[in-house]
C-alpha cells in the first residue's frame, strides 16, 4: 500500500512543484499589457476557422492509422464510430498527465461491445510508441539542424540512439520472446498489430502527416497575431514543447507550455511580448482541441443512443 501511494504520491507533488514554479514565473514576469494589445489583434477567422479544421483533419488522419490496426488485428469497425471516439479522447489528451487520456477511446468502444480489452489496448500502445518516435525524432531533427536550444548535440544523439535500442530490444522481446498468461495474450496481440510491414509503414507516414497538421495548426495560430515563424521553425516549436509538455507531469502542462514555448519563441528571434503572447495563442489552440473533442462525444454519445434505440424497437417488433 505504501509503494502504491509513493507512486502516486511523487508524480502528484513533482507535478504541484512545477506547477507553481511555472505560475509564480508568468504572474511576474509576462508582460501583460502588452500581450493583452497583441492578442486583441487577432484574425479570428485564421484563429477559430482554420485552427479547428487543422485539428478535425489531425483526428481524421489518427482515425485511419487506427482503423489500419485494428485492420491486422481482423477487427472492423464503422470509421464513424472509430473517428467520433478517437476525436473525443483528444480532449482528454490534452488535460491529462502524459496525454494518457486518449486511452479513453478503447473503453467507450469496449462499454459498446466493438472490441476486446486486449485488441484495444495494443493498437493503443502501438499507437503511443509510434507517436513517440516520430515527435523524439522530429525533435532531434530541429535541434540538430535548424534549432539550437543550448543542449550539446553529442548528448542529443546518444539520447535518440537510446531510444532506438530500446525500441529495437521491445520489438525483439514482442516477437521472439514467449510468456504465459495475460501478458502473453496481450503480446500476441501487439504481434499481430505490428506483423505486417507495409502497414506498419503506412501508420508511421500517417503519424508523420498528422502531427503535420498540428504543425500546420500552430502556424495559423500564430500568424493570426502575425507572427510567421515559417514552417521549420513551426517544426521545432512544436516537436521540442510537446515533448517538454509530456515529460512536465503537469496535466494540461499548464503554466509549462506557456513558458516552455516563450522560451523557444525567444531564442528564434521574437519580442518578449510577442513570445509571450504566442504562447497564449496557442493555449487557446489546445481549448480548442477539448471544444472539438466535445462536440465529436456528444455526438457519439447521440449516435450510440439512437441505434439503441432502433435496437430496442427492432426487438420489441420481432
Amino acid at each position: 500500500m505504501n509503494k502504491f501511494l509513493a507512486r502516486r504520491t511523487v508524480p502528484l507533488l513533482v507535478g504541484a512543484i512545477i506547477f507553481f514554479v511555472c505560475l509564480q514565473y508568468i504572474v511576474r514576469s509576462f508582460q501583460w499589457m502588452e500581450i493583452i494589445q497583441i492578442i486583441k489583434s487577432a484574425n479570428l477567422v485564421w484563429l477559430l476557422g482554420a485552427g479547428a479544421l487543422s485539428i478535425l483533419i489531425f483526428c481524421l488522419l489518427r482515425t485511419w492509422r487506427w482503423f489500419i490496426l485494428l485492420k491486422n488485428l481482423n477487427i472492423r469497425i464503422n470509421y464513424i464510430d472509430l473517428h467520433l471516439c478517437n476525436a473525443a479522447s483528444m480532449s482528454l489528451t490534452i488535460i491529462t498527465p502524459f496525454q494518457s487520456g486518449e486511452v479513453v477511446k478503447v473503453e467507450l468502444l469496449k462499454r459498446s461491445g466493438l472490441i476486446e480489452r486486449f485488441s484495444g489496448y495494443s493498437s493503443f500502445i502501438t499507437e503511443r510508441v509510434i507517436d513517440l518516435l516520430v515527435i523524439v525524432s522530429i525533435a532531434v531533427i530541429s535541434l540538430l539542424i535548424n534549432f539550437d536550444l543550448g543542449i550539446n548535440k553529442s548528448t542529443i544523439i546518444y539520447a535518440w540512439v537510446l531510444l532506438l535500442l530500446l525500441l529495437a530490444t521491445g520489438i525483439f522481446i514482442i516477437h521472439r520472446v514467449s510468456f504465459k498468461g495475460k501478458l502473453g495474450r496481450f503480446l500476441s496481440h501487439l504481434r499481430q498489430c505490428t506483423r505486417n510491414t507495409s502497414s506498419l509503414l503506412l501508420v508511421i507516414l500517417l503519424t508523420f502527416c498528422a502531427w503535420a497538421m498540428v504543425v500546420i495548426g500552430w502556424q495559423i495560430c500564430l500568424y493570426s497575431i502575425s507572427i510567421d515563424l515559417g514552417f521549420q521553425k513551426s517544426i521545432a516549436l512544436m516537436s521540442v514543447t510537446t515533448l517538454i509538455n509530456i515529460l512536465s507531469f503537469v496535466p494540461g502542462a499548464v503554466g509549462v507550455s506557456e513558458v516552455g514555448i516563450t522560451e523557444v519563441l525567444s531564442r528564434m528571434g521574437l519580442t518578449l511580448a510577442s513570445a509571450q503572447a504566442g504562447a497564449f495563442v496557442l493555449r487557446f489552440y489546445s481549448i480548442l482541441v477539448i471544444l472539438v473533442g466535445a462536440v465529436h462525444f456528444l455526438l457519439w454519445k447521440i449516435l450510440r443512443n439512437r441505434r439503441t434505440t432502433v435496437a430496442r424497437a427492432e426487438t420489441r417488433q420481432k
